[in-house]
């Protein structure tokens, strides 16, 4: 396995040369492949980005990043309670931490000194926050924002602490799904650190604001704002700020597809932070990374920068993100007794974790990863199908690890008992969707959902597989959620075709098929919290359309040596009978292939010949003008081959 130093500055040559290494030959090697939906499934991508802006916002209103130049000297027991509480921050004991910024809120609102207690009570929100007390979080910055606005004149340290409390606003808006207000929160944020003429707060709520485009699925706005805040920041001196912003806008440039410049990005950042003895910063950053090794199939290197990232983590959300992760690789590898030590790790901190949409992402990608152990998919999917999860299909992409890297005498995984059962994997899906709806994040829960309803499919339920993922589609009408709802209109696409309903089927799989093709024309609006890799679970859905399009209606017989004929033994359908008067033969058939699906399955075809051509430049890139072959020569025949799997 690859050699991950601790970052430190004793190891930084060594450090630089292994990463030299390591990028020379993966990036010289591979193409920047894009990825439509952006983020392997089980990759806690969605975690990562959603900690990293949980993380980031929270952190601007504590003491670490903005001190006024202008505040007043405080008594000195009260500075001693905002210290403390800032190094319990740090060492990730928050809720230590809020009890010693209410103490210090509470002893200035007796001495009526508003702006100091607007101070604490900007920090003990970002605590509330970190502990997952929204509510909590939201009582003390609307506390904040009330102090300030009964002040007639606000001078610099006044508009500088409304700064703080209206980023730490923009926070809790975006992580309701409140993405507009939000943004529009932190540009009052930018304009009351102007006012206070604090250059790094208007840096900090510019990146925030990026964060919001982001989330919009603006992600080329999100980055031209990064770059601006970027160059600005060049001239100043390394701080954590810098140090986010960088992260910021590696983790942008990673959701597009530039691999290159994202890590060059996340790697400026790493170093910062390090410099700066900065634990939490540093696991966040290595996770990131690793997320980008796992996109260029470098899993052992990957793993290595996930379980780093948990080594460091202050916060139990940040190691689950860092050890499902870990998990779902040393699943793909193999690695049986590796993954089989982590589980019940993994399992213990999960129970830990407070309701957020992060804990909900972590229990959906853990239980992922459990039903790829248990082999589930393998017995349950049937052959015609390439599944998105199956782990024959993910280790197959991946070349074996050498000896120095993989214990040459470790069992394959199926070979170890599994320290939960399928009740189990159930339960955590079942917890998942009930905090989803306790925080009522129709996205979360449509995750969860779709995840659940795999499972059903997996067991060869087919009617519970069914109402599960038909709402799922129900849940995200009204949202932007393309990306969710291809994986879940694929989802029932394949349950229909079990089932023999092959309209239905057909219906399920357009649906799909538009939300990938929407997706191609706006590639900017894909969410970063859900990610797929382009060939596990964007082409399967172009191919499997077509087959679906291309299978010729029962009882058809076609002259021997004709494609699709059913007339040989062996090759009859036993799927249910369609009634009479089908849309087959409404759409003309003469008992084959209706002349519409053929142009279908060829639209479908071409489609994915553009979405690879999307995937390996990293954008899409070409401009098209769709000309139907028909009418270049009408007296031209045209062959055209199509590869279904």
């Amino acid at each position: 396995m690859a050699n991950l130093h601790q970052p430190g500055k004793k190891q930084n040559s060594a450090k630089r040369n292994w990463k030299k290494a390591f990028w020379a030959s993966s990036l010289a090697k591979l193409p920047v492949y894009f990825v439509l939906t952006v983020l392997l499934v089980t990759v806690v991508v969605p975690a990562v980005a959603g900690e990293q802006v949980s993380r980031w916002v929270g952190e601007q209103v504590s003491p670490t990043f903005y001190q006024s130049n202008s505040q007043v000297q405080q008594p000195l027991a009260a500075s001693q309670l905002l210290q403390q509480g800032k190094s319990r921050y740090e060492a990730g004991q928050f809720l230590q931490a809020a009890t010693l910024w209410e103490q210090a809120a509470q002893g200035y609102s007796l001495r009526r000194e508003i702006l100091n207690q607007v101070q604490s009570l900007n920090y003990l929100a970002s605590a509330y926050y970190q502990l997952g007390e929204w509510v909590q979080a939201q009582k003390a910055i609307a506390q904040s924002i009330n102090l300030l606005q009964g002040v007639d004149k606000l001078e610099a340290r006044g508009n500088f602490l409304l700064g703080q409390a209206l980023n730490a606003r923009g926070l809790q808006q975006l992580a309701k799904g409140e993405t507009e207000a939000a943004l529009e929160t932190w540009k009052q944020a930018e304009a009351a650190y102007a006012r206070a003429e604090d250059e790094s707060g208007k840096l900090g709520s510019r990146t925030n604001q990026a964060l919001a485009l982001q989330a919009m699925g603006q992600y080329r706005r999100a980055i031209a704002l990064l770059e601006q805040v970027n160059a600005q920041m060049q001239a100043q001196p390394d701080t954590l700020l810098k140090a986010d912003s960088l992260r910021s806008l590696g983790m942008t440039l990673q959701t597009i597809g530039d691999l290159r410049r994202a890590k060059e990005i996340l790697e400026k950042s790493w170093e910062i932070s390090d410099k700066l003895n900065s634990p939490t910063d540093t696991s966040v950053t290595l996770f990131s990374i690793g997320n980008i090794a796992r996109i260029l199939q470098k899993n052992d290197v990957a793993i290595s920068y996930y379980e780093k990232a948990a080594q460091l983590a202050t916060d139990e959300l940040t190691k689950v993100q860092a050890q499902v992760n870990q998990l779902s690789l040393l699943v793909a590898n193999q690695q049986g007794a590796a993954a089989v030590a982590l589980i019940p790790q993994i399992q213990a901190k999960l129970a830990t974790l407070p309701p957020s949409r992060d804990a909900v992402y972590a229990r959906v990608n853990f239980a992922e990863s459990l039903m790829k152990i248990t082999g589930a998919q393998r017995n349950a999917v049937g052959a015609g199908f390439t599944n998105n999860i199956s782990p024959t299909q993910t280790t197959s992409i991946n070349p074996p690890p050498s000896p120095e890297q993989k214990n040459p005498r470790e069992l394959p995984i199926t070979n170890y008992q599994l320290p939960i059962t399928k009740q189990d994997i159930a339960q955590i899906l079942a917890t998942a969707v009930k905090q989803a709806k306790e925080l009522g994040d129709r996205r979360a829960e449509a995750y969860a959902l779709t995840e659940v309803g795999k499972l059903y499919e997996l067991e060869g339920q087919w009617q519970d597989a069914t109402v599960v993922t038909e709402q799922v589609l129900q849940i995200v009408q009204g949202i932007e959620a393309d990306d969710i709802v291809a994986r879940a209109a694929w989802q029932l696409g394949r349950i229909l075709q079990q089932k023999g309903q092959i309209e239905r089927a057909i219906a399920a799989y357009d649906k799909a098929f538009n939300s990938l093709q929407s997706l191609r024309s706006d590639l900017v609006a894909i969410n970063p919290e859900i990610q797929f890799e382009f060939k596990e679970s964007v082409e399967p859905i172009y191919r499997e359309f077509a087959s679906l399009l291309l299978t010729p209606p029962l009882n058809y017989q076609a002259e021997p040596g004709v494609m699709g004929s059913q007339a040989e033994p062996g090759n009859q359908d036993t799927r249910p009978p369609r009634s009479h008067g089908s849309a087959w033969e409404r759409q003309g058939g003469q008992g084959g292939i209706a002349q519409a699906n053929l142009a279908k399955a060829r639209q479908v075809v071409e489609a994915l010949q553009l979405a690879e051509l999307d995937n390996f430049f990293g954008d899409a890139c070409i401009k098209t003008k769709p000309v139907e072959i028909d009418q270049i020569d009408t007296l031209a025949a045209v062959i055209y081959p199509i590869i279904l799997s």
